[in-house]
Protein backbone atom coordinates (compact mmCIF):
# COMPACT_ATOMS: atom_id res chain seq x y z
CA UNK A 1 0.00 0.00 0.00
CA UNK A 2 1.78 3.31 -0.91
CA UNK A 3 1.44 6.57 1.60
CA UNK A 4 -1.31 8.13 0.40
CA UNK A 5 -3.47 4.86 0.81
CA UNK A 6 -2.08 4.57 4.38
CA UNK A 7 -2.94 8.28 5.01
CA UNK A 8 -6.41 7.59 3.43
CA UNK A 9 -7.12 3.90 5.55
CA UNK A 10 -6.18 6.27 8.61
CA UNK A 11 -8.99 9.27 7.95
CA UNK A 12 -11.11 6.35 7.18
CA UNK A 13 -10.37 4.36 10.48
CA UNK A 14 -9.75 7.64 13.05
CA UNK A 15 -11.20 10.22 11.96
CA UNK A 16 -14.64 11.25 12.57
CA UNK A 17 -14.50 14.70 10.68
CA UNK A 18 -11.97 16.92 8.31
CA UNK A 19 -12.30 20.34 8.03
CA UNK A 20 -9.40 21.12 5.46
CA UNK A 21 -8.91 19.67 1.93
CA UNK A 22 -5.44 19.90 -0.40
CA UNK A 23 -7.22 23.29 -1.86
CA UNK A 24 -7.91 24.71 1.07
CA UNK A 25 -4.48 23.50 2.68
CA UNK A 26 -2.81 25.15 0.04
CA UNK A 27 -4.71 28.12 0.64
CA UNK A 28 -4.11 28.90 4.18
CA UNK A 29 0.03 27.83 3.69
CA UNK A 30 -0.06 30.79 0.65
CA UNK A 31 -1.62 33.15 2.99
CA UNK A 32 0.79 32.69 6.00
CA UNK A 33 3.65 32.39 3.57
CA UNK A 34 4.53 35.93 3.72
CA UNK A 35 4.33 36.62 7.66
CA UNK A 36 6.80 35.72 10.57
CA UNK A 37 5.98 32.79 12.19
CA UNK A 38 7.11 29.84 14.04
CA UNK A 39 5.20 26.57 13.67
CA UNK A 40 4.85 23.34 14.46
CA UNK A 41 2.80 20.07 12.64
CA UNK A 42 0.71 17.27 14.36
CA UNK A 43 0.31 14.57 12.02
CA UNK A 44 -2.20 11.80 11.97
CA UNK A 45 0.61 9.25 11.17
CA UNK A 46 2.50 10.84 14.69
CA UNK A 47 1.73 10.50 18.11
CA UNK A 48 3.66 13.93 19.23
CA UNK A 49 3.42 17.23 17.34
CA UNK A 50 6.99 18.61 15.59
CA UNK A 51 9.15 20.99 17.77
CA UNK A 52 8.54 24.06 16.85
CA UNK A 53 10.23 25.95 13.58
CA UNK A 54 10.64 29.25 12.34
CA UNK A 55 7.82 29.55 8.77
CA UNK A 56 9.66 29.49 5.84
CA UNK A 57 9.01 33.13 4.36
CA UNK A 58 8.56 34.50 0.79
CA UNK A 59 7.36 32.59 -2.39
CA UNK A 60 4.04 30.20 -2.87
CA UNK A 61 3.95 26.80 -1.63
CA UNK A 62 3.81 25.61 -5.23
CA UNK A 63 7.25 27.36 -6.28
CA UNK A 64 9.04 24.46 -4.58
CA UNK A 65 7.06 21.71 -3.93
CA UNK A 66 4.36 19.70 -5.94
CA UNK A 67 0.40 20.43 -5.15
CA UNK A 68 -0.64 19.43 -1.74
CA UNK A 69 2.72 18.86 0.00
CA UNK A 70 4.43 20.83 2.77
CA UNK A 71 8.16 21.22 4.05
CA UNK A 72 9.43 20.99 7.23
CA UNK A 73 9.54 20.20 10.76
CA UNK A 74 11.58 17.01 9.84
CA UNK A 75 8.90 15.49 8.08
CA UNK A 76 9.60 16.72 4.40
CA UNK A 77 7.61 16.71 2.27
CA UNK A 78 4.89 15.53 3.89
CA UNK A 79 1.50 15.94 1.79
CA UNK A 80 -1.17 18.31 3.34
CA UNK A 81 -4.05 15.63 3.67
CA UNK A 82 -1.69 13.70 6.97
CA UNK A 83 -1.83 17.52 8.98
CA UNK A 84 -4.21 16.70 11.87
CA UNK A 85 -3.53 20.26 12.95
CA UNK A 86 -0.90 23.30 12.50
CA UNK A 87 -0.29 25.76 14.98
CA UNK A 88 1.47 29.23 14.21
CA UNK A 89 2.31 32.31 16.22
CA UNK A 90 4.03 35.47 16.13
CA UNK A 91 7.55 35.42 15.84
CA UNK A 92 8.48 38.32 17.13
CA UNK A 93 10.35 41.75 15.85
CA UNK A 94 13.27 39.91 15.05
CA UNK A 95 11.67 37.55 12.49
CA UNK A 96 10.92 39.91 10.21
CA UNK A 97 8.52 43.15 9.07
CA UNK A 98 5.02 41.80 8.24
CA UNK A 99 3.91 41.57 11.37
CA UNK A 100 6.35 42.94 13.82
CA UNK A 101 5.49 46.39 11.94
CA UNK A 102 1.91 45.49 11.19
CA UNK A 103 -0.66 48.16 12.96
CA UNK A 104 -3.08 45.07 14.32
CA UNK A 105 -1.82 43.25 16.58
CA UNK A 106 0.14 40.03 15.30
CA UNK A 107 -2.21 37.47 15.85
CA UNK A 108 -5.15 39.80 14.45
CA UNK A 109 -2.54 40.04 11.53
CA UNK A 110 -2.48 36.23 10.97
CA UNK A 111 -6.37 35.49 11.53
CA UNK A 112 -6.95 38.32 9.07
CA UNK A 113 -4.83 36.40 6.01
CA UNK A 114 -6.28 33.25 7.28
CA UNK A 115 -9.71 34.68 7.30
CA UNK A 116 -9.88 36.39 3.81
CA UNK A 117 -9.15 32.88 2.32
CA UNK A 118 -12.24 31.26 4.79
CA UNK A 119 -9.68 29.36 6.91
CA UNK A 120 -11.00 27.61 9.61
CA UNK A 121 -8.99 28.32 12.26
CA UNK A 122 -9.23 28.87 16.37
CA UNK A 123 -7.11 31.05 18.55
CA UNK A 124 -5.98 29.58 21.38
CA UNK A 125 -3.87 32.17 24.06
CA UNK A 126 -0.97 33.37 22.01
CA UNK A 127 -1.56 30.80 19.17
CA UNK A 128 -3.65 30.15 16.13
CA UNK A 129 -4.58 26.20 15.56
CA UNK A 130 -5.56 25.39 12.47
CA UNK A 131 -7.39 22.26 12.51
CA UNK A 132 -7.41 19.48 9.57
CA UNK A 133 -8.96 16.20 11.05
CA UNK A 134 -11.14 15.54 14.16
CA UNK A 135 -10.16 12.45 15.50
CA UNK A 136 -13.33 9.89 16.97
Amino acid sequence: MDHEATIRALIERDVAASLMNTTKWMEALDALRPLALFYRIKLLTHSQPSSWQRWLQGGSASDYLPRGYIEGCGYSPTPVLEIEWLEVQPAGTDAGPDIANAPEDPLTAIETALSAHHIPFRREGDLIRITGHIRR
